[in-house]
């Protein structure tokens, strides 16, 4: 059997569910070394928007201060360059925050959910 790779994983419906929000919210505190608390009583469809909300600003800020900050986190988080470059020339934003939130919360959420899917077996 061909195995699954991060890169052919449907993750939308992922975002709308909280168990694994709480497990990406996780996985970003402790890969950018934030503390990322999140209301989670809000609704589950909501929760997904609202961690980008939260987190936007804080990448915004670090593009403001520069120094090459923010291609270090993607590097740590492993954001390759390839979808960095690709993000940046079709987005139709042009917030370069909103973008690299995207990025960002998109490859924590693949982390979380391979991690799932592996220990279940499923990522065969």
């Amino acid at each position: 059997m061909k195995a699954t790779t991060t890169n052919s994983i449907d993750l939308n419906g992922y975002k709308n569910r909280r168990d694994i929000i709480e497990k990406v919210i996780r996985q970003t505190s402790k890969d950018l070394g934030l503390e990322i608390e999140l209301n989670l009583s809000n609704p589950a469809t909501e929760l997904y928007n609202n961690l980008v909300s939260q987190l936007r600003p804080v990448i915004g800020k670090l593009i403001y201060q520069g120094g090459g900050k923010v291609e270090q986190m993607l590097y740590k988080i492993d954001v390759s360059e390839h979808k960095v470059k690709e993000a940046l020339d079709t987005a139709q934003d042009t917030d370069p925050a909103l973008i690299f939130t995207h990025l960002i919360l998109e490859r924590e959420l693949q982390k979380v959910v391979f991690k799932i899917l592996y220990s279940k077996g499923l990522a065969q």
